[in-house]
């Protein structure tokens, strides 16, 4: 039988892998990209290398790399790992709008863009983020180039959202969004911060 807590540590550590990829791949477009870990999850970041740079604690994936502390100190990433979420059910059942709204309030933390990753099991991962966070990827990456499901306000007003919600492909969402990654780590090296 699966251990829970362990197959989600499993899962955070598979994500921290796969935004260190994004990252280095939307910096270095000519260089393969070489294992180096840029992101880690927030509870055994201690054991892997120290924070860099001024960033504060949030969410559940912290920069443990120069490259990584422009994306933290712009997003706040949030994991959750489910059996099953039906978003047929985002109609029917209030109580899966009620967790969904949940996970978001999370992930929206004053002064950060909210990023919720969801992995469904035997489905796929998934990004849930808002109208204000994906305006943010537009200006710099164009509109969304792949099919993506939008939640209106209305449906989470009576949970205190009065934003839109979009779920995305987690993969094509990375891959749409390495111009804006590596507008945002250049600039952010251009103000004289660790250029590695």
């Amino acid at each position: 039988m699966s251990n829970p807590k362990r197959l989600g540590n499993q899962f955070e550590r598979e994500i921290a892998r796969k935004l260190s990829r994004w990252v280095w791949e939307a910096v270095h477009e000519d260089e393969p990209y070489n294992g180096r870990l840029i992101f880690w999850r927030v509870g055994s970041s201690g054991a892997v290398g120290t924070l860099t740079g001024k960033q504060e604690m949030h969410g559940d994936i912290v920069a443990i790399d120069p490259l990584g502390v422009p994306v933290t100190n712009r997003f706040n990433f949030e994991l959750k790992r489910r059996k099953k979420f039906n978003l047929f059910s985002l109609m029917t059942e209030s109580h899966v709008l009620k967790e969904l709204t949940s996970w978001y309030k999370e992930a929206k933390i004053t002064g950060f863009y909210p990023l919720l990753i969801v992995k469904v099991i035997r489905i796929g991962t998934f990004l849930i983020t808002d109208a204000s966070t994906l305006a943010e990827f537009f200006f710099v990456c164009g509109g969304y180039p792949f099919p993506y499901i939008g939640c209106k306000s209305c449906l989470m007003y009576e949970f205190g959202i009065d934003e839109d919600l979009y779920i995305l492909d987690f993969e094509k969402f990375l891959d749409w969004t390495k111009p804006y990654v590596k507008l945002l780590v250049k600039s952010y090296q251009s103000k004289g911060v660790d250029k590695k």
